[in-house]
């Protein structure tokens, strides 16, 4: 069967948005790795201590968490194209703001600022694949979406050690902040204004299903054992990306360049089976 031209053209348009998706939580991951691999000069340069670093790579995780409902919310209200548009601004300037930092007390404020904006990337980036893509169709978009979680990661310490050991730390984060914002007029240009679905006849004239209220929600058992399951993987994950690069070149004696090669290997092999 012939595909009509407009119908063809948008089924094309969502696949460009997915890779728009995959390009921006990919630079999600550099953003918010990047204090890790440069956790090492920084506290040379700044004279912290363990404890202190500890928590300036903690802080991102505390407006990052606490503001995943309210991006929900925002989303849902506002759209994921002009939501997800000023969240990447502001995430990309924090990044490569702290470029001009002169001590903990400012790394700390524009990290609570990277999580409170990047907190919107992956509500939305969901929200647009639900939106567009029927629900047997969805695997493979999810799929890409997940695995820049893994790529972000795997490119940020390639890259960042490379900018370290060349430029400095504070190039790497101005660099990697303001280079990203190529990613926005694409996305200005390519994502749809409405959020228009993109399903089966059948399903489109279907009444849409009524909202699952919150009690219902957390009376179930599948929502706890999720949510219990994520919590503890994520606390794993995210301490071997937060602590592992000091660690294997602080006492593991690791170069920069080595142990950017070893942290991103397995982390390009994860984002390969994603898909």
């Amino acid at each position: 069967l012939e595909v009509p031209r407009p119908a063809a053209e948008s089924m094309s348009r969502r696949w460009v948005v997915v890779a728009l998706l995959f390009a921006g939580m990919l630079v999600s991951y550099v953003d918010r790795g990047n204090l890790s691999i440069a956790a090492g000069a920084m506290m040379r340069d700044f004279r912290l201590t363990p404890v202190v670093m500890g928590m300036l790579l903690s802080a991102f995780f505390w407006t990052y968490g606490a503001f995943q409902l309210p991006a929900g919310a925002l989303v849902d209200r506002i759209g994921s194209r002009r939501v997800y548009a000023a969240a990447f601004l502001l995430w990309s300037l924090a990044s490569a703001s702290i470029a001009l930092t002169r001590g903990s007390t400012d790394v700390l404020i524009l990290r609570l600022l990277l999580g409170l904006a990047e907190s919107v990337g992956p509500v939305a980036s969901l929200a647009f694949i639900r939106q567009n893509f029927a629900g047997p169709e969805q695997g493979l978009p999810t799929s890409i979406y997940i695995a820049a979680q893994n790529m972000g990661p795997a490119l940020g310490p390639f890259l960042g050690t490379i900018l370290i050991e060349s430029l400095g730390w504070r190039f790497m984060f101005a660099a990697t902040g303001l280079g990203a914002l190529v990613w926005l007029p694409l996305w200005l240009f390519f994502a749809p204004k409405d959020a228009p679905r993109v399903a089966a006849p059948a399903r489109a004239e279907a009444p849409p299903a009524p909202p699952i209220a919150w009690r219902e929600l957390v009376a179930g058992r599948g929502f706890w054992a999720m949510s219990l399951a994520i919590f503890m993987s994520s606390y794993f994950w995210y301490f071997l990306l937060t602590w592992v690069p000091t660690y294997l070149t602080a006492a593991r004696g690791f170069s920069n360049l080595d142990m950017g090669r070893v942290l991103s290997a397995a982390l390009f092999i994860m984002a390969v089976l994603n898909v």
